[in-house]
């Protein structure tokens, strides 16, 4: 999947970092594959995690998750943790299944 570098999420131009650094949750300074900052309208992705390569297909799923996070936080949805990896999941199935491509 080609991650852009940015995206628009409702009125907000979100600036999407994916990187071969390892990511740290701002929060709780753990690990993580991704996060999304809806105060600094950003997502970061990572590329690594535990020293290793992420499959592309984990770099494509954590992307849909952390845009999902951040459409549940700016349109008020609460979606849980569990929903927001079966949305993203489920997207990413569809996406994939149907040979998409939403480029022009």
């Amino acid at each position: 999947m080609r991650i852009p570098d940015r995206l628009r999420i409702g009125c907000h131009d979100v600036g999407v970092l994916l990187t071969d650094e390892t990511v740290r949750h701002p929060d709780t300074r753990e690990e993580c594959a991704g996060y999304a900052s809806v105060g600094l309208n950003r997502i970061v992705v990572g590329r690594r995690r535990f020293d290793e390569d992420m499959p592309e297909s984990v770099i494509a799923d954590t992307f849909l998750h952390e845009v999902a996070h951040f459409c549940s936080s700016t349109f008020g949805l609460g979606l849980t943790e569990q929903q927001v990896e079966g949305v993203s999941g489920a997207l990413l199935a569809v996406i994939r299944d149907n040979d998409l491509d939403f480029r022009a």
